[in-house]
């Protein structure tokens, strides 16, 4: 059959159609695109999408029996509680132990860890809780026989569940009251930061700004702009797909349109998806800290992390002191001009504002009554240190004369034992006084024992832990190889990503990227003080500091310019410091991104470590002994004596007022060439016997013989007599090492981790090799106190410092050693 269309109508037509499609195909495109942009230029700030998985998470919510009860919807939108079959909750149906034990190990992280018996459902939990510790021994016992089936006590329910997590969990119920499942979900919802975090979940919350209409992707959404209680803004994203149901003032909807402006709103988030949010919520917030101020309407505190936070009180705001009695807490209602600067205080929030406002005042237990109030406390961190006067993390300058009281863990102590990085808290009696009457340390909390670094691996965010590949330890300028000891190590709060803290629901993200570590060995046990992230190949600096710009956060370490920021580990004394503590013209070891040139990792060179200690050494002839005294003449051949604080050899020349050093009845004698160098402890009655005895007369032969002193303040605590010397090239300026015992020998240690003080440059500098000590002849000083070689033993991995005369290439003979 013959076409009977005409071939040049044909084309026509053909030529129409393509002209149409043309349009349709740049308005698809350009159309979506507009689409795209319109979302993108819609806000500025940060967005954060709804779930995918919405309609499920709305379903868990549904509730037959209950409605409103905000506690209920957290632990159902968070998976830590069910409903049954028949979609009810149960509120009021007694919680067992075995259920109280399954909420714990949820709510924990730990559920991945529990074996299901399927003839049991129990058994996995109550295994796994015994496992980890987080059930007693008393607890086994008082549980085996009802199989965990009795209800549990709020006393119970709240220590299983500190246990799990590691962390304080705080509740208000009698602890002797049984727990219902309604009552656990309000006890659980007033502990949700630390169950997210356990969770690797999280929580953004703010205010309601605005809203608008956009598209995504082609999609209608709705774009919910947020004022964060942070600070800043950020934008939630809804749509069909990415959704998330809202409980508003109790009503429960999967609407996120019901927000309105002026709504104070949490978003609770897992995987960095909204998976559920309350609004207007009228559960109270806790915050803890000192009292600075009122103004106005606004309460002003110091948390405990130094940080000033503002909040405003409500008019019908009430106020208390408590305090603790032999028969309990005490509370008393006042008002707000009854509150003391300084005095640790409770807000409890309702919607971001203080409704209840509890003080604390500390208790004499003598006299069961108030300490009367110091006039003002400063809390901080020590960023510089003086003879009389520290600078705190405030920048402010406080006087410390030499009559402050100083103490530490609530003992009597000296200012020696402060270095920068401590925290400390200053009182003053005199609020507009700078000048301190008393001075507490907090104790070795910033101690650095170990610089790491290592891949990341994985995180597990319920046990706080990181798992890591590639481990090293900082060995003076160079990573060595850690071994699996440091595989798996506990995480702090602070870990940084240049200068921005990460918190641990975020740190899977990172995995493959390099984590530096200053890490402490607290109870023996490795824990990581603060961290930073590195995602470029590092570069290693071990220079001279020639110049610091702190406005702009810049330094210039041999001509590489290298910023630094809060998140930056900065390391002192072998104490976390802050940056503000880097020096021109200080040595230092710098690792730093080769690509942002962000420093990671700045460890200084200091030359005070052993004058922080308190310990000095002394080293001259043992001349004159007197009533638990003894003085000290010249070195032998030489016109001075000398003295030892930590870095250097300091002469002083002996005269009319030789130095006389105390002794005590535990003051270590001993005589290091007795019989051929075999050496032998000389007992104080021996030294004692020498009272007021001439040279001639002595048949010690111990008078006029060259010694070493180890004192702190100014009592001695060792004494060793020496081989006569007449030359200071056998113990000088350069002989005096630091390190780390990694080994034990027979009469040795070997060091790793070794520096030795040049003189020239007025540093400790670094060495690659480690370095073998004979200790035969040697003062061994630990905490105060001089041991005997046989128990040195007790030095292992501790850090210690040396004053030593070089043998061999790699073995010298020890003089002194003192663990610091």
């Amino acid at each position: 059959m013959k076409n009977k269309s005409n071939p040049k109508n044909s084309r026509q037509n053909s030529n129409r159609r393509i002209g149409l499609v043309w349009p349709l195909l740049l308005l698809l495109i350009f159309g979506n695109f507009s689409n795209a942009f319109a979302f993108q230029a819609a806000s500025p700030y940060p967005v954060i999408e709804g779930s995918p998985n919405s309609q499920e998470i709305n379903r868990r919510l549904q509730a037959r029996d209950i409605q409103g009860d905000e506690g209920v919807y957290f632990v159902l939108g968070s998976s830590i509680m069910t409903l049954d079959a028949n979609s009810n909750f149960r509120p009021n149906a007694p919680l067992t132990e075995a259920e109280a034990l399954v909420l714990a190990i949820n709510s924990s992280g730990m559920a991945s860890g529990v074996k299901v018996d399927p003839s049991d459902w129990r058994k996995g939990y109550i295994d796994l809780a015994t496992s980890s510790g987080v059930l007693n021994p008393q607890d086994i016992v008082a549980s085996t026989e009802t199989n965990y089936s009795a209800p549990v006590t709020a006393e119970k329910f709240a220590r299983w569940m500190s246990a799990s997590s590691g962390k304080p969990f705080i509740y208000s119920q009698n602890p002797s009251a049984s727990v219902n499942r309604r009552m656990a979900a309000q006890m659980l919802h007033s502990n949700k930061n630390m169950i997210l975090s356990n969770l690797g979940s999280g929580v953004s919350s703010g205010e309601v700004v605005s809203k608008q209409e956009v598209y995504d992707k082609g999609e209608p959404s709705l774009l919910i702009t947020v004022k964060s209680d942070e600070g800043g803004f950020f934008n939630v994203l809804a749509n069909s797909s990415k959704n998330f149901p809202v409980a508003r003032y109790g009503a429960l909807s999967l609407n996120p349109s019901v927000l309105q402006s002026g709504d104070r709103v949490e978003f609770f988030l897992r995987d960095g998806k909204v998976y559920y949010a309350q609004a207007g919520s009228s559960s109270p917030q806790t915050v803890e800290g000192t009292f600075e101020g009122i103004q106005g309407s606004n309460i002003i505190i110091k948390d405990f992390t130094d940080r000033q936070r503002i909040y405003q009180y409500s008019p019908n705001a009430t106020f208390f002191t408590e305090q603790n009695t032999v028969s309990g807490i005490s509370s008393k209602q006042i008002t707000k001009e009854n509150l003391i600067y300084g005095q640790d205080i409770r807000l409890m929030l309702k919607n971001n504002i203080a409704e209840e406002i509890h003080a604390y005042l500390d208790i004499d237990p003598d006299l069961d009554g108030y300490i009367p109030p110091k006039g003002r406390m400063v809390s901080g961190k020590v960023l510089e240190k003086g003879n009389d006067y520290l600078v705190l993390s405030d920048n402010q300058r406080y006087a410390v004369p030499v009559d402050t009281l100083v103490s530490k863990g609530g003992i009597l102590s000296d200012i020696s034992y402060l270095m920068e990085g401590d925290m400390v808290k200053l009182f003053f009696d005199d609020i507009y006084s700078q000048r301190a009457t008393a001075l507490e340390i907090e104790g070795p909390q910033r101690q650095i024992d170990k610089l790491l670094k290592g891949t990341i691996d994985s995180v597990a965010i319920g046990r706080g832990t990181v798992t890591l590949t590639n481990v090293k330890e900082l060995s003076g300028d160079r990573w060595i190889d850690a071994g699996e000891a440091y595989k798996t190590i506990p995480l702090s709060n602070e870990i940084y990503v240049g200068s921005q803290k990460v918190n641990r629901s975020q740190m899977s993200s990172y995995k493959g990227q390099s984590l530096y570590m200053a890490v402490s060995m607290a109870q023996g046990s490795p824990k990581v003080e603060k961290g930073n992230i590195m995602a470029s190949n590092p570069i290693s600096l071990y220079e001279e500091v020639r110049s610091v710009d702190y406005p702009g956060s810049y330094m210039n370490v041999d001509g590489n310019i290298i910023n630094f920021s809060g998140g930056t580990l900065v390391v002192k004394d072998s104490r976390l410091v802050d940056s503000r503590n880097i020096d021109a013209f200080a040595g230092a070891f710098v690792e730093a991104s080769s690509s942002s040139k962000a420093a990671s990792l700045v460890v200084l060179n200091t030359t005070t470590q052993a004058v922080e200690t308190g310990y000095a050494v002394y080293r001259g002839t043992f001349e004159n002994v007197f009533n638990y005294k003894f003085a000290l003449y010249n070195d032998k051949g030489e016109r001075f004596y000398y003295i030892n604080t930590g870095d250097r050899w300091i002469t002083r020349r002996a005269g009319t007022d030789d130095p006389q050093i105390a002794f005590t009845d535990q003051t270590r004698f001993y005589d290091a060439d007795h019989n051929r160098g075999e050496g032998k402890v000389i007992s104080v009655n021996e030294i004692k016997d020498l009272r007021f005895t001439d040279r001639r007369d002595d048949n010690s032969g111990l008078l006029e013989r060259q010694v070493y002193v180890v004192t702190r303040n100014d009592v001695a605590i060792g004494v060793t007599f020496q081989t006569d010397t007449s030359t200071t090239s056998l113990v000088n300026a350069q002989n005096t090492m630091t390190g780390r015992v990694r080994e034990i020998g027979e009469n040795t240690v070997t060091l790793r981790e070794v520096a030795k003080f040049n003189s020239l440059r007025g540093i400790f500098v670094h060495q690659q090799l480690e370095e073998e000590i004979d200790l035969s002849k040697a003062i061994i000083v630990k905490d105060g106190k001089a041991i005997p070689l046989s128990a040195i033993e007790e030095l292992n991995n501790r850090k210690v410092r040396v004053i030593y005369k070089q043998r061999t290439t790699r073995t010298n003979d020890g003089i002194v050693l003192i663990v610091e």
